[in-house]
């Protein structure tokens, strides 16, 4: 019975420590090369993660829904400037590929699901619809070579989790260079302390802060 025990708990502490090393990778922000700025400064907004099983009341594990409409509100408005003014709009969609995660998670924007399909609200203008299985939304270089090759210097940041992916592309975009601009009111987290606290982090990084209306008027 003791040896029993004993190879239960061992067990249990291996699998602890596998969950802990890929939840390390999950969350690990990137370094990347420094972009080259030259000439005029080129914006694009990523829009990140407005996903079924996140923003909506029957998906696996909406995130706070008064605040995730709003948000959906305000990224569709720019969205539509971004259109009008010829600004590049890059979308970007999580999904969970480990077994380990998805029993975690409930298969909370598992590989394939219906769930992890951006929200049908959301205005999608055009094909840039990058997959990511890490937080950062670097992580898919498909997404970094399309800003690179269209030689852009500013994003504007729209999208959830404020407290984790969005923080990690936060991070991972001022590690190469980028001039970031989180959009406050297009943004969502679990609670408004949460995005409060984030967007004072991010401030403290180096990134600007700037409501949709903000945003709206300079690029008038």
């Amino acid at each position: 019975m003791k040896k029993i025990l004993i190879l239960i708990a061992v067990l249990v502490i291996l699998i602890a420590g596998y969950i802990m090393v890929e939840f390390m990778r999950l969350a690990q922000v990137s370094q990347g090369i420094p972009i080259e700025k030259s000439g005029a400064e080129k914006s694009a907004m990523l829009v990140i993660d407005i996903q079924k099983d996140l923003t909506q009341a029957d998906g696996k594990a909406p995130l706070n829904i008064a605040m995730t409409d709003n948000m959906i509100e305000n990224v569709n408005i720019l969205v539509d400037t971004c259109r009008n003014k010829g600004i590049l709009v890059v979308y970007v969609r999580h999904e969970y590929d480990k077994l380990v995660f998805n029993l975690l998670l409930n298969d909370t924007v598992k590989k394939g699901s219906p769930g992890s399909e951006i929200d049908e609200r959301v205005a999608i203008i055009n094909d840039n619809i990058f997959t990511k299985h890490f937080m950062d939304a670097f992580s898919n270089p498909a997404m970094e070579k399309l800003l690179r090759d269209n030689n852009i210097s500013h994003l504007y940041i729209t999208g959830l989790d404020a407290q984790y992916c969005v923080d990690k592309t936060v991070q991972s975009a001022l590690n190469r260079k980028y001039a970031v601009t989180v959009v406050s009111d297009a943004i969502a987290g679990k609670t408004d302390a949460v995005v409060a606290k984030k967007l004072a982090e991010f401030k403290t990084l180096g990134a600007t802060i700037e409501s949709t209306e903000q945003v709206f008027v300079s690029t008038k």
